[in-house]
């Protein structure tokens, strides 16, 4: 079978009747990534277009599969950009969180984004003992938090600036990450 014209009409047709798809998936994985919903569904209609535009009925598969590839490929290639530039967002979270009926630490909100203000007006109490919790830790453990949590810097871009590997680096802040957030919960 021929394939189809690469016309406007036709990929405009599959991308309106497929959006349903595009949106259940990225909400889907949204629910995994609370703080990439938006980037997902950008990634997830991207996917949908291209998908349109490359299909090719000839070689026996279904749109909707097609598309589900393509959809799920540009939002896996998204969230992999996200964890290289990002990689404590991806740590497995210890302890008590909402479901536990238990109050959350400020410490715990370090890869979260975009909060409310009002949130933000929440956590204001917290926040303000975290120099008393950065104080526990030794002072060039205490810095390698702050550049990395606070200023942004890379586990490698810290790691070379101190002379030793970033997997150290990287064991040392996720450690003192964990202390903190067992300091916050106790409550100092």
């Amino acid at each position: 079978m021929p394939r189809p014209p690469n016309n406007a009409v036709v990929i405009n047709d599959l991308v309106e009747k497929y959006e349903p798809l595009a949106r259940s998936l990225a909400r889907r994985r949204g629910e995994w990534f609370p703080w990439l919903r938006d980037d997902l569904l950008s990634a997830a209609f991207y996917g949908l277009f291209t998908a349109a535009q490359t299909w090719d009925p000839g070689r026996g598969c279904t749109f909707a599969s097609h598309a589900r590839r393509r959809i799920l490929w540009g939002m896996a290639t998204r969230i992999e950009r996200e964890r290289a530039t990002n990689p404590l967002a991806f740590r497995p979270q210890r302890g008590p969180n909402h479901e536990d009926d238990h109050e959350m630490a400020a410490i715990d909100m370090i890869p979260a984004r975009d909060l409310p203000p009002e949130e933000v007006v929440e956590l204001a109490e917290e926040v303000a003992g975290l120099p008393r919790l950065l104080a526990t830790l030794p002072a060039d453990r205490r810095s390698n938090i702050v550049r990395h949590v606070a200023d942004g810097e890379t586990l490698r871009e810290i790691a070379e600036d101190i002379g030793v590997s970033h997997q150290t680096t990287g064991k040392h802040v996720g450690r003192d990450l964990e202390k903190l957030r067992l300091a916050a919960i106790r409550g100092g």
